[in-house]
């Protein structure tokens, strides 16, 4: 959406307050009749329903927008890397990090990806991010452990006992996997 609009809603909400506002203080009978008091109440919500609707749908398209900028620049880098370490895009999104005790949450991210761990670990998870997150390891639809919500600043611990293999770690806070915030959690011996 073009951000001008919003400008000629808010020019539009100004001029006409202003207008209706001058003829209101030169009548003596403003407004004439009830219907005219119904059409500019009308007109006035019309325009700040309007421009409350744009504002948010612009919210949400600037997000997906940076969204999308940030994806790229991700991009980029893994490209860069991949040029200095002689590497393919493939090899290194296939290179594991080895075996960590610590996951690091920010904002619909986790770090590393993918997270291996050994059976039996006490994982450390914490919250680098603006606001809550979880950390919760499914297998299909089974969730198999799960952090309580991490407020911001805060981390605690996750004993891992479960079968080798490969799981996935999503936080479960509504909205966040849809943001993306998902990866691939390995357990070895």
């Amino acid at each position: 959406m073009e951000p001008e609009l919003f400008y000629w809603i808010g020019g539009a909400t100004a001029l006409s307050a202003l207008i209706v506002s001058a003829i209101g203080i030169r009548s003596e009978n403003f407004p004439p009749s009830r219907g005219a008091l119904f059409g500019v109440i009308g007109f006035f919500a019309f325009l700040v329903v309007g421009s409350t609707t744009y504002a948010v749908v612009n919210a949400r398209d600037e997000e997906s927008h940076r969204e999308t900028e940030i994806a790229e620049e991700d991009a980029q880098g893994e490209e860069v890397e991949a040029a200095d370490t002689g590497q393919t895009g493939s090899d290194i999104a296939s290179t594991s990090q080895g075996e960590v005790d610590t996951i690091t949450m920010s904002d619909f991210a986790f770090d590393p990806i993918p997270a291996e761990v050994k059976t039996g670990t006490d994982l450390t998870v914490d919250n680098d991010g603006p606001s809550p997150h979880n950390l919760t390891i499914r297998d299909g639809s089974e969730e198999l452990a799960a952090t309580d919500d991490i407020d911001e600043g805060e981390s605690t611990d996750l004993e891992i006992d479960l079968d080798q293999g490969g799981y996935e770690m999503v936080c479960t806070i509504p909205g966040h996997e849809e943001a993306g915030m998902v990866g691939e959690f390995i357990v070895a011996e």
